[in-house]
């Protein structure tokens, strides 16, 4: 008889029931949502068993099948499930202590693996009729030498000795390798990364900075956002915020500072930098924390319902200390600072934190300087007398309209900060790390981002989608690509630092490209410097082929992906007589006709009238991937039109 090799218990906290803090929840099919789930939010981790109580799937969400259940968990026990039990392990469940045990064994995991294997090889057929860009033949061979040896652990299975278990590890190794392959290369995407300097003091010399940066941009990666103003110090010297500490003591060589070795080091590696900035966050509750030119102007830090200026019950927001947007002073000052950082040749500036602390209801929402309080009241007709905090509490609409009020704040300043750095810098990018659900950034942030979009004051969208959820990413994406309607570049932020295993960050960014984001940000470089895992499964797989970003400039874009284009033409389809010689030449005169264009809305009606006019009698297969990527290269000119068209 076989014998366990894992077992792990969980307690029952309800069946059919709300899932709270820290519970097990038992679902039952009859008790199934419309979509064929549970109905929770993301934040937890659900596994869903089969009629034979075996693990069948994992994840955030998962969906039923017919006669089976899900067992849903938060918090600690959500973790657990997530890293200890897998897809095949076998449930009992004892309803007279409300216990849930699972168990594996040997044959457990081989039948795991063998239904890993049929959902591989369903891929590769997939992979291979639609002529994607992998090695397909090199994919079948490795495919063909794991089913032997998954053949041969079968065989060992019997004796049930730490050999096998040992096999079966390495074996696993392979798998997960092989599935880092399965990714069709793509050669136009934003591959991001936000960066604190010397965060793993590595940045002190011009020597440090290039060794960081050469590594970074081996791995795949074409843009930095690095943090420029944060803990109201700046990594430039400024004369307006002061030098930060964390660079300020490092030997730059003949550079003025560490943003201006940065940048051109960046730039010779051809990786762009935007600067990263915490706009209204500007330090914490020590005074070494605290910037030095806040003294005198204390009336500008905001405040707490409660009256202090620290924020406190906040999560990652507790001891840390904001400015007040509503102050004009505020305002001019930093769009001052702005405007010496738009100096600097920066591909461009990210608003981070540009908005209010996270706030649930009225005693957790700030605000309340004394100048925003006269504002309000002056603007709603109240008595300069009035104790705004106490009208606040008695009137739920009055409540709303302090919300728009200091949203409207928010607004104004992005506005004015956009548009004194474009008259330093017309070309740079401004750029948005906010809340990664609309409805959300604006009533629990007061960051009305939609609004800024629409108005045409961003280039690029960059919502902090930090979740192991798929589901909630793919929807937080088509919210962004909905909202934005072409006016900018929509890129992920995918959360490294939450340091789920390396293949779900991959499955993350794979998400927001099958909903058409167009790359991904990751949150942070400490996650992958030096991270061999980490590296290995970007460079083995979806980084497998170097890609420039989408804001890249058109001549770039358009020979990256024409010269893409013919490589697959000649590499793949020409290879199996898929394609004339003809049309092969056809689509080369075309590509170098459209490349002498130099007006862009000529180059879009180009591309427009050669997939109109795309040969009937060529393969279909062959038609649809060349169509697939010119209408990608589409979307990205378009976007480019349309910023060159605003009027800011």
């Amino acid at each position: 008889m076989s014998e366990e090799i894992f077992k792990i218990t969980f307690n029952v906290d309800g069946i059919n029931s709300v899932r709270g803090t820290n519970q097990i929840i038992i679902f039952t099919y009859d008790h199934r949502t419309e979509n064929n789930g549970t109905g929770t939010n993301e934040y937890g981790y659900e596994l869903a068993i089969d009629e034979n109580n075996r693990v069948y799937d994992k994840g955030t969400h998962v969906k039923f099948r017919e006669r089976g259940i899900i067992i849903s968990a938060h918090g600690t026990n959500g973790a657990l499930f997530a890293d200890k039990v897998q897809i095949g392990d076998c449930l009992f469940y004892a309803k007279e202590t409300n216990h849930l045990v699972f168990t594996r064994e040997i044959k457990d995991i081989l039948l795991r693996i063998k239904t890993e294997l049929n959902t591989i090889r369903t891929k590769l057929t997939v992979l291979e009729k639609g002529l994607f860009d992998v090695d397909i033949e090199g994919l079948k061979a490795d495919f063909n030498a794991i089913e032997i040896k998954y053949d041969e652990i079968g065989h060992l299975n019997a004796q049930n000795n730490e050999l096998v278990q040992d096999l079966v590890k390495t074996f696993e190794n392979q798998i997960f390798e092989f599935n880092l392959k399965l990714v069709p290369a793509i050669v136009v995407e934003e591959r991001g990364f936000w960066h604190r300097p010397n965060i793993m003091d590595t940045e002190y010399t011009l020597e440090g900075i290039v060794a960081f940066l050469s590594e970074m941009k081996a791995v795949g990666f074409n843009s930095i956002y690095i943090e420029t103003f944060w803990w109201g110090r700046s990594i430039s010297n400024s004369i307006i915020v002061g030098y930060h500490p964390r660079v300020k003591d490092g030997d730059y060589g003949n550079y003025l500072d560490f943003l201006s070795a940065f940048i051109d080091i960046a730039h010779e590696l051809d990786i762009e930098v935007h600067a990263w900035t915490e706009t209204f966050f500007i330090g914490g509750d020590t005074e070494d924390e605290v910037p030095h030119w806040i003294k005198g102007k204390e009336h500008w830090l905001n405040t707490t319902y409660k009256g202090g200026n620290v924020q406190t019950g906040k999560g990652t927001e507790e001891g840390f200390i904001f400015l007040d947007p509503s102050n004009e002073e505020v305002k001019d000052y930093l769009i001052e600072y702005y405007k010496e950082l738009a100096s600097y040749p920066l591909d461009g500036i990210q608003f981070d934190y540009i908005r209010y602390p996270h706030e649930d209801n009225l005693e957790t929402s700030s605000g309340y300087t004394v100048n925003a309080m006269n504002l309000f009241k002056y603007e709603k007709g109240l008595k300069s007398t009035d104790d705004l905090r106490v009208l606040l509490s008695q009137d739920e609409n009055l409540f709303a309209e302090w919300k728009i009020f200091r949203q409207n704040h928010v607004s104004d300043f992005v506005q004015k900060a956009v548009k004194a750095i474009k008259k330093v810098n017309p070309a740079i990018k401004i750029s948005i790390a906010v809340g990664s659900d609309p409805d959300g950034a604006r009533n629990v942030l007061l960051q009305d981002w939609p609004t800024w979009v629409n108005k045409g004051l961003i280039d690029i969208i960059a919502p902090m989608a930090y979740s192991r959820d798929i589901d909630y990413i793919k929807a937080i994406v088509k919210k962004m690509n909905k909202i934005s309607d072409g006016k900018t570049y929509n890129y992920t932020g995918i959360g490294t630092f939450m340091e789920f295993p390396e293949f779900e960050n991959v499955q993350q960014i794979l998400a927001s490209r099958d909903e058409m984001g167009l790359g991904s940000i990751l949150f942070a470089s400490q996650y992958i410097y030096k991270h061999v895992k980490m590296q290995n499964v970007l460079t083995k797989g979806i980084f497998s082929k170097p890609a420039i970003t989408p804001n890249a400039s058109i001549e770039k874009l358009l020979n990256v992906t024409f010269k893409n284009i013919l490589d697959k033409v000649k590499r793949i389809y020409l290879v199996k007589n898929l394609i004339p010689l003809n049309i092969i030449n056809l689509l080369e005169a075309e590509f170098n006709r459209i490349q002498k264009i130099n007006e862009l809305k000529s180059i879009i009606n180009k591309l427009n009238q050669l997939i109109l006019d795309f040969p009937n009698d060529l393969n279909n297969v062959v038609a649809d991937r060349i169509i697939d990527d010119l209408k990608y290269l589409l979307t990205v000119l378009k976007i480019r039109l349309n910023n060159e068209e605003k009027k800011i």
